[in-house]
């Protein structure tokens, strides 16, 4: 799932020139540029992954730590990122890696990319923009030590670690579609503010065909010298009893679905923010179950409800 994913970042984020108007020299854009992604290694009932790249011109070298369990349907990440006192090397060949990263006191990284057999271009994209992907170990002496504070994940320590490069190259000539607005989706959204937490948030989504999710994000800590930790759940397939709500957006009702979360809660609108947009309160709450953290009441007073459709 994270090859997946990686690929259409880097695409994305790499490959496509910014919207806007432009000439057809102006779109002829080239690039060279590269993430590594290690993982995973398994961290008691979690997969731990790693993804590292190297700084751009207007950005860090960023280092993502990456705890996940469950299914496609129903799983518990937790997220440690890291931008200070980071390096992360890439080789314009796409072959070799450096990580080198003090992040106390959460630990250090040290590792150095060794390439193996595994290697292959994915189909060209745009043009003449091609990924490719090489496959390899992470290693080193001093090797990854990250301590979480975190009484579930502890302290996790390795030498070796499987690794992949995924490098995209070449002149862009991708014209971004326009944006399109969506429609037929309502959201129930909640968000309260607890001691120790920035921010505590919910929010249950359905489709115009149906299609329901509920999903929790937990932003523990932010600063431009620390880390950024972060906690989400996210659960798909809900039964469309689950979330139900009124033609009017006047009221509407969510029920926890899923291994990590349990109860429920009423909505009542209070006030009519715009046609497609209601304010209310809630009576009840969802609890959501985090390793590590414990149970997260996510509806705790005050808190903000909106229902939009």
């Amino acid at each position: 799932m994270l090859t997946a994913v990686t690929a259409i970042t880097a695409v994305s984020a790499i490959a496509l020139p910014a919207t806007g108007t432009a000439s057809p020299k102006s779109k002829q854009r080239s690039h060279h540029n590269a993430i590594l992604v290690a993982g995973p290694l398994h961290v008691r009932a979690y997969k731990m992954y790693l993804i590292a790249s190297p700084p751009q011109p207007h950005n860090k070298a960023n280092l993502l730590v990456i705890f996940e369990r469950g299914n496609d349907n129903d799983y518990q990440t937790h997220y440690y990122g890291f931008s200070h006192r980071v390096s992360v090397k890439i080789g314009a060949d796409g072959r070799s890696a450096k990580i080198d990263a003090n992040l106390k006191p959460f630990g250090h990284v040290h590792l150095t990319f060794a390439p193996g057999n595994g290697g292959s271009p994915l189909p060209a994209i745009c043009g003449n923009v091609t990924i490719g992907q090489q496959g390899g170990t992470l290693s080193g002496r001093s090797g990854f030590d990250l301590v979480t504070h975190s009484p579930y994940f502890h302290s996790v320590r390795t030498a070796s670690i499987p690794a992949y490069i995924t490098a995209v190259k070449g002149k862009s000539n991708c014209i971004p579609k326009p944006s399109t607005s969506t429609t037929g989706v309502t959201q129930l959204t909640t968000t309260s503010t607890q001691p120790g937490r920035t921010l505590t948030n919910f929010t249950a989504s359905r489709s115009a065909k149906g299609y329901t999710t509920e999903d929790v994000l937990l932003i523990d800590q932010t600063s431009p010298t620390g880390p950024a930790i972060l906690h989400a759940i996210h659960v798909a397939a809900v039964p469309q009893p689950e979330f139900s709500f009124a033609a009017d957006l006047s009221s509407a009702n969510v029920k926890a679905w899923g291994t990590f979360l349990t109860g429920g809660f009423d909505f009542a609108k209070t006030v009519q923010e715009t046609a497609k947009m209601v304010l209310g309160n809630v009576t009840g709450g969802l609890d959501a179950h985090f390793d590590g953290i414990g149970v997260v009441p996510l509806q705790s007073a005050p808190v903000l409800a909106t229902l939009s459709k």
